[in-house]
């Protein structure tokens, strides 16, 4: 058993102890009880509780202990070799090796070999020319070791950070015309609210304009009276129009259709519990990660599929644009 899994049970063996302490299933006292040992029982009872909120915690900070110590052993084991290497040649065939990652302890292990290439003077020229001629490519993999703090950091095995993405470019694939003729259909409804929206500020300004005129001659006291008092009279005389267009817009949110956008999300959620399993796919939905795997390991694609055509990644998930109010974002 390895220790993620011994810290799980650990950790289920004290949330059963806390369910007990707080008293689930308990019977209510009877009125004999005097009410100085109810309270007792009472402090004793969030004693409990935090006590054992307590060890949660440290099991917690162990397992990231135990992951850190892990890495750090699989990182030596890679690096570790029968003999010393004491020779360019020997260091030119190691040094290959150690670009499979640019963790810290790799970094190290490259930096003090490198500087041992140097210490060697000109004895290492003969060893480094033949390498540069071999023309292997030697630079860190730093895709990997995001996908491997990404595998540790929702919980998922590596078969199943595959599956979720081949299943994700598949779904948008599918889906695509759907989603671009839903993207034009969203492209003209704010095309047409900006169009209203400025012929509105058109009337304003020319409204404005020739109120304005009539303030020629008057004093800056009388100027900004009566400027205060016409718009008063604009605001008072637009809110039946401005609250008649909101009521309608909030109707039209209600009561629209699933989008593309929608369906995207749902097909892809429906997925995601396939692969990791039900439990886990709502303990995700739970501390709100779901939402943010599914738009890392979908891509730039998928995030702004599911954007609503109105900003950055990290709108993908709430309903922005002409999907407001449906969005089963903030996961």
């Amino acid at each position: 058993m390895n220790a993620k899994a011994i810290i799980s049970t650990l950790a289920c063996l004290i949330l059963g102890s806390l369910i007990t302490a707080t008293g689930c299933g308990q019977k209510k006292s009877g009125g004999n009880i005097k009410e100085g040992q109810t309270a007792r029982d009472e402090d004793d009872r969030k004693s409990r509780v935090s006590e054992l909120s307590g060890q949660i915690e440290n099991l917690k900070k162990q397992n990231e202990l135990l992951k850190s110590q892990r890495d750090a052993a699989q990182a030596k084991a890679q690096m570790v070799r029968v003999k010393v290497l004491n020779n360019p040649e020997d260091i030119i065939k190691e040094l290959p090796g150690l670009y499979g990652s640019n963790d810290s302890a790799f970094q190290r292990r490259r930096i003090h070999l490198t500087e041992s290439l140097v210490d060697s003077g000109e004895g290492s020229l003969n060893a480094i020319e033949e390498f540069l001629n071999q023309g292997q490519d030697t630079e860190p993999d730093i895709a990997a070791d995001a996908r491997k703090r990404q595998l540790d950091r929702y919980g998922i095995t590596d078969e199943q950070y595959v599956q979720l993405e081949a299943n994700i470019k598949e779904t948008l694939e599918v889906m695509k015309p759907t989603l671009d003729a839903d993207k034009e259909r969203r492209d003209a409804e704010r095309a047409e609210r900006r169009e209203a929206d400025e012929k509105r500020r058109d009337d304003f300004r020319g409204k404005m304009r020739e109120f304005s005129a009539t303030l020629e001659g008057l004093s800056e006291e009388e100027r900004r009276q009566k400027m205060g008092e016409w718009f008063r009279q604009q605001r008072d005389a637009g809110a039946p129009e401005r609250e008649a267009r909101e009521a309608q817009e909030r109707r039209d949110r209600e009561n629209r259709e699933p989008t593309a956008t929608d369906k995207l999300r749902e097909a892809v959620e429906a997925n995601v519990k396939v692969i990791v399993g039900a439990d886990q796919f709502e303990a995700m939905q739970k501390d709100r990660s779901l939402g943010r795997m599914i738009g890392e390991i979908g891509g730039d694609e998928y995030r702004q599929a599911v954007g609503g055509g109105r900003g950055g990644w990290g709108d993908w998930g709430r309903g922005r644009g002409g999907d407001q109010g449906r969005g089963r974002g903030g996961r």
